[in-house]
């Protein structure tokens, strides 16, 4: 449940999404839920046929929904072609976090001489901005995160408690890392001479693109001499490994436990469900969708959707098709060797 830090009415939302009430526009809210939690002081919202059922019960003040489900509506309505995304947005109208924002630098962060702070920016306790960073105007320093050297921090981005960029990573505006990614550590680059390992410098960088979210406790390596590169609007969810010198284009999203591996190129408009892995060097085209938990060890040149593995089953089953798939090319084999008997 949200609650905004002050009252608003069924009207102003209305003016905010563009659409108009049907019921008492001058109902005041305070806040956003559920169909089935909402009390007459909330909006609700109706975005999924799944849900319909609470519809009918439901003690919201008004709830937004599509124009189809008006009819079925007990209370005032915001009806909306796509009511997920004016959700969204109202839900920035209930966000309490800005309103904790103070402008200026708390007296335990520590700020090189030579960096550059833009106008109303706000640094929390213990944050660590170093030589030659460059913080654009409204950006957010969280308690503890540190700014390396040299990098550039793009207007309005916020950085949650305990983020670390390091130093010549370029972030773009209105950028949101959560708390624990870890933004330009070094690539995993090592050659070997027979007995041992040598680490390669990581001598790139990272450039994140406009309004990419990053999640918490994910990484994204530097480049190993060209940059890693994030393109705009890419959504990227907690525990997300991105090796060095992957690029990845506009508008894509990367659900939780994804693995890159390096020197691979996604395109625009690709999502990539939870734990989907992408071997290295590999290119995938625009608009490519890969369901949870697949391995990708080719290039994709078609947009749809792919996936990879079996689903799961009992295991007294899976034991018997295991040992079924080990026999797959015998048996195409002896098939083979039937169908060109029958023909001769």
């Amino acid at each position: 449940m949200t609650h905004a830090s002050h009252h608003l009415t069924l009207a102003d939302i209305a003016r905010q999404l563009g659409v108009t009430v049907s019921g008492n526009a001058q109902q005041p809210i305070r806040g956003l839920a559920t169909l089935k939690e909402a009390q007459p002081d909330q909006v609700a919202f109706l975005a999924n046929r799944a849900y319909l059922k609470d519809l009918a019960t439901t003690k919201a003040a008004a709830v937004l929904l599509h124009p189809e489900h008006g009819k079925h509506c007990p209370v005032a309505r915001l009806e909306i072609d796509n009511p997920y995304l004016g959700y969204a947005k109202l839900s920035q109208l209930f966000d309490p976090l800005p309103a904790r924002d103070v402008v200026g630098i708390h007296p335990t962060a520590v700020v090189a001489e030579d960096a550059q702070i833009g106008a109303d920016v706000c640094i929390q306790a213990h944050a660590v901005i170093e030589a030659g960073a460059v913080l654009g105007d409204r950006v957010v320093i969280g308690a503890g995160s540190v700014v390396g050297a040299d990098s550039i921090i793009g207007e309005a981005t916020r950085l949650h408690a305990n983020v670390t960029v390091c130093h010549g990573v370029v972030v773009g505006k209105r950028v949101i890392l959560q708390s624990g990614c870890v933004i330009g550590g070094d690539g995993f680059g090592f050659a070997h001479d027979g007995s041992g390992w040598h680490k390669i410098a990581q001598l790139g960088g990272v450039v994140l693109g406009d309004d990419v979210e990053v999640g918490s406790c994910s990484s994204i390596d530097r480049g190993a001499l060209g940059d890693t590169v994030i393109g705009n609007d890419v959504k990227i969810d907690s525990q997300v490994q991105i090796a060095h010198n992957v690029i990845i284009g506009d508008h894509s999203a990367l659900a939780g436990c994804v693995g890159i591996a390096g020197s691979t190129k996604v395109g625009k408009h690709c999502m990539l469900g939870g734990g989907v892995g992408l071997s290295g060097h590999l290119t995938i085209c625009d608009s490519v969708q890969v369901t949870g938990m697949s391995l990708v060890t080719n290039s994709i040149h078609e947009p749809g959707v792919y996936s990879s593995g079996t689903g799961a089953m009992a295991n007294s089953q899976w034991r018997k098709n295991a040992v079924r798939f080990k026999q797959l090319d015998d048996i195409a084999k002896r098939l083979a060797r039937l169908e060109k008997k029958q023909r001769d």
